[in-house]
């Protein structure tokens, strides 16, 4: 018991002073979605008949990851009516562990299929976007944009979202 004891109390200085010398992790990066409830919606105007209305949720889709402090464009893209595309051009700058900035540009492309390059209009949001990234928290910037075919017709189209972000460790 005489040896033991000693053991016991030096086992257990050692693990509570170690405790106290930890230190929470850092994240290494940051891992973005749209928030529940967001959503993109494409009008392909018809000359004649029906309009095509195609409504698409976005809730909780990834959008991509940045490590680093660094800025990065990813592109989210949807179409309707067999020939109205919107790009959503999403460039989100990580300023720090917690602040995050984005600006958002939707491209509407019109022509004889979903892969057509003839831009016909457009909408953009500043970088007053901002939002924070804590692991408890989220805070997200919102985003509604009206996006108009300027060039051909009717078609239009609305998306209204905000974006959160995941630490990383």
């Amino acid at each position: 018991m005489n040896k033991i004891l000693p053991a016991l109390l030096s086992a257990a200085a050692l693990l509570f002073a170690g405790a106290g010398s930890a230190q929470a992790a850092t994240p290494t990066g940051t891992d973005y979605y749209f928030t529940p409830g967001s959503y993109l919606t494409i009008t392909d105007h018809e000359t004649f008949g029906a309009n095509e209305v195609k409504t698409f949720d976005l809730s909780n889709l990834y959008v991509g990851r940045i490590t680093g402090q660094t800025s990065k464009l990813f592109k989210v893209s949807r179409c309707a009516g067999g020939e109205v595309r919107i790009d959503l051009e999403i460039t989100l700058k990580r300023e720090d562990l917690n602040m995050n900035r984005f600006e958002v540009f939707a491209k509407m492309f019109e022509g004889a299929s979903c892969n057509s390059d003839d831009y016909d209009g457009g909408a953009i949001d500043g970088w007053m976007n901002a939002f924070y990234t804590r692991p408890s928290l989220i805070n997200s910037g919102a985003v509604v944009l009206d996006i108009a075919n300027k060039y051909e017709g009717g078609d239009f189209a609305k998306t209204s979202f905000q974006l959160y972000g995941n630490a990383v460790y």
